[in-house]
Order: C-alpha cells, then sequence, then structure tokens
C-alpha cells in the first residue's frame, strides 16, 4: 500500500470513529437531557409568582416603586442548558438607579470583575432609597438583599396566593438569591430571585472587549451588578468596608449572543454537565460555559459548530478542559487576568485533569465507551 493510500485509511478509520462518537453521543443526548413536555405549566407558575410579587411590592415600597425596572430570565433553564426536567427558574429582579442621579463606578483592580457604585451627591434623609447606601453614597450588596429579603418575605406572609394545582410555598436564602420553594401538582418547583442593579458599561474600563467575537454593542453595553458575597479568599484582597462595597459585574446578554447559532455547543455542554454530575467534579456549570466561551473565541465561525462534527468538538472540549485544568488557569471572557479556577485546590485541579486525559484517550479508542461514562445503557446492540 502507498503512503497516500495509507494516510487515507487512517484518516477514513480515525472520522469513522469520530462519526461513530457523534452517534452515541446523539443517543446519549435524546435519553439524559431532553426537557419533559409540561414545562409551560412550570412557566405558567413562575411568571404568576412574579406578577404577584411585583404588584405587591409596587404597593407596598417606595424604594421598590422608584427603582424597579424588568425581570430579567437567566440561567440554564432560559439559555436551553439544563440537563435534568425544569424545576429550577433564575429570575433576576433589575433595579436601576434613577436617571436624575449621578454615580461614579470604580472597577477593581483585585479581584477584577467586581466594582464599587458611589452616588455624587448624597440622598435626602426621607428618601426610601438611602437605606441601600452608606454613609460615604456607596451602594451596599449586603443592604440590597437584606431590604429585597424582607420584602419577599412581607410577600408571602401577607399575601393569601391561589392558584390550581398550588399546594405549599417556602421561602429559602443562599448567597444572593431568594428562594421561593413552590409544591405544584406534587412537585417541587424553586424560583431563584436575585436582585441586581443594571450598568451602563460605558461606565466601565477595564473590561476586555477584544476578547468576544461576533457580538452586538448593545449587548457589550448592557451589564448587571450582582449583590454576591465575596468568598474568603477573595474577600481577602480587600478591606472590610470595600467588601461590603463590591458588585460582580455580569454581562448575561454577551454571554448568550457567544453561545448563540453555534448548533453542536449547546448539546456538548449540556453534556459535559452531565458528565460532570456524574463524575462529581466540584466544577460549578459557569465554567464549562467559559471553557466553550474561549473555545468559540478561537474558532467564531458557525460552519465549525455544526451538528455532524458532535464527536469532534466534544473530545475538543475535553482536550480544552484538560488544558485549561493542566494550567490550573481559567480565565474571565471578558477580565481574562482574572483566574475563576482560584477557590480549586493544586490536587483537585490535577486530580480532574488525569481524569480528563484518560476519558479523552479511552473514547479515542473506544467509543463505545461513552455509555458507561454517562451510566447509560447501550442503545444499539450493533455498537457491541
Amino acid at each position: 500500500m502507498c503512503k497516500s493510500v495509507a494516510v487515507r485509511v487512517l484518516k477514513s478509520k480515525k472520522e469513522n470513529k469520530f462519526q461513530r462518537l457523534r452517534f452515541i453521543l446523539k443517543k446519549i443526548y435524546d435519553v439524559e437531557v431532553a426537557l419533559e413536555h409540561d414545562h409551560h405549566l412550570k412557566r405558567k407558575v413562575l411568571n404568576f409568582f412574579l406578577e404577584e410579587f411585583k404588584q405587591f411590592c409596587i404597593s407596598e415600597s417606595e424604594a421598590f416603586k422608584d427603582l424597579f425596572q424588568s425581570y430579567y430570565y437567566t440561567g440554564s433553564y432560559f439559555e436551553g442548558l439544563r440537563v435534568s426536567e425544569a424545576t429550577e427558574f433564575d429570575v433576576n429582579a433589575v433595579f436601576s438607579i434613577p436617571s436624575d442621579l449621578e454615580y461614579w463606578v470604580n472597577e477593581l483592580d483585585a479581584p477584577l470583575s467586581y466594582a464599587t457604585i458611589k452616588l455624587k451627591q448624597p440622598l435626602t434623609f426621607n428618601d426610601k432609597k438611602r437605606s441601600l447606601f452608606d454613609d460615604e453614597n456607596y451602594l451596599v450588596g449586603n443592604r440590597l438583599r437584606s431590604w429585597f429579603r424582607s420584602l419577599v418575605e412581607s410577600f408571602m406572609f401577607y399575601t393569601e396566593l391561589t392558584y390550581p394545582g398550588l399546594l405549599q410555598v417556602k421561602i429559602s436564602h443562599s448567597g444572593p438569591a431568594c428562594t421561593l420553594k413552590v409544591l405544584y401538582n406534587m412537585v417541587w418547583i424553586s424560583i431563584d430571585l436575585v436582585p441586581v442593579f443594571s450598568l451602563d458599561a460605558r461606565h466601565l474600563q477595564k473590561y476586555t472587549l477584544k476578547n468576544t467575537i461576533n457580538v452586538s454593542k448593545e449587548s457589550l453595553l448592557n451589564c448587571f451588578l450582582v449583590p454576591k458575597p465575596l468568598k474568603m479568599e477573595l474577600s481577602s484582597l480587600l478591606t472590610s468596608d470595600s467588601v461590603e462595597r463590591a458588585w460582580r459585574i455580569h454581562f448575561p446578554e454577551t454571554e448568550k449572543e457567544i453561545l448563540k447559532d453555534k448548533h453542536a455547543l449547546k448539546p456538548i455542554i449540556k453534556l459535559m454537565k452531565d458528565l460532570r454530575d456524574k463524575e462529581m467534579w466540584p466544577v460549578p456549570s459557569y465554567f464549562i460555559k467559559v471553557i466553550a466561551f474561549w473555545l468559540v473565541k478561537e474558532n467564531p465561525h458557525q460552519h465549525f459548530w455544526r451538528d455532524a462534527r458532535l464527536g469532534l468538538l466534544f473530545l475538543k472540549f475535553l482536550e480544552a478542559m484538560e488544558k485549561h485544568l493542566e494550567a490550573k488557569y481559567l480565565g474571565h471572557i471578558l477580565y481574562p487576568k482574572f483566574n475563576l479556577f482560584h477557590s480549586l485546590s493544586p490536587r483537585t485541579l490535577k486530580n480532574m485533569q488525569i481524569r480528563i486525559h484518560h476519558i479523552i484517550v479511552n473514547l479515542k479508542k473506544h467509543p463505545i465507551i461513552a455509555y458507561k461514562l454517562f451510566k447509560v445503557p447501550i442503545l444499539d446492540h450493533h455498537l457491541l
């Protein structure tokens, strides 16, 4: 056999393995990550609660009436990245500083992707919004969280909620979110409400536009300040006053646009989240999305992400994840010098890197191993 023919044969075998892996992953995807058919009923329950809450707050709180802008639907369900049935809904309650109030925004050098916001002139003593600011006129995340929590608790205490199939409602709190746990038709639904402030990104100077590909200027001008409490290793970088004043900067519209029209990418992210759960890797879903963002930066064209390349692209995603783990570094897409792996130990990163390397090697040799990885019965015995 001449050299050129041998090369073509090897290439053909390699392509066949990628196609075989694509076929298997598609089978797994259909079984593992399909949403249930009644999700629209749960959406109606969600909309009912949100509208009732908004009307209650408008009638009871002048500050809410002055500051509330809209709801913003976010999280894996609304981004099309959920890997299980739709029982969790993430919603931002978006507030904005009134147009007649001028303010400064200061992006922090450490930690990056955080900022403070300060009014240029203090509010009057009797202004109901004044309680959200400290004595130096900084907007304080903890004050917003406490105020918003009191609104949610008052809403639950004073409102008699009636809806077909609604059996029970409980409240819990975690980080910046107030969670309504709703028992509807014998299924628990979680509605995570997070208060955020909208911000015109023209106030920002340090976020990196050049790292984004094929996204609109409008998405880059709109961002949120999220009152997410700083983890210990980040809060140690700031004074105690600055810790209370620091807000996480989030560009959800930009993130959505990066993933838009990359056909095979969302299924790959879902499969990676499912694999993460089965392997019990301590990696937030957001980290998986960020790895996807960097892959899109390297390969921005829609043609690269066509569905026919699912098997090959899944392996490329695993290889990219292994590369980040080996480097012990995953940069924020808009603040690349901020390492999202800061809270994971070197040992944890190394163990995941070794495991992923073994998965890559085995999948390239034997695509059928994917069934074992995802704990799915072999669905086509012709593959045995």
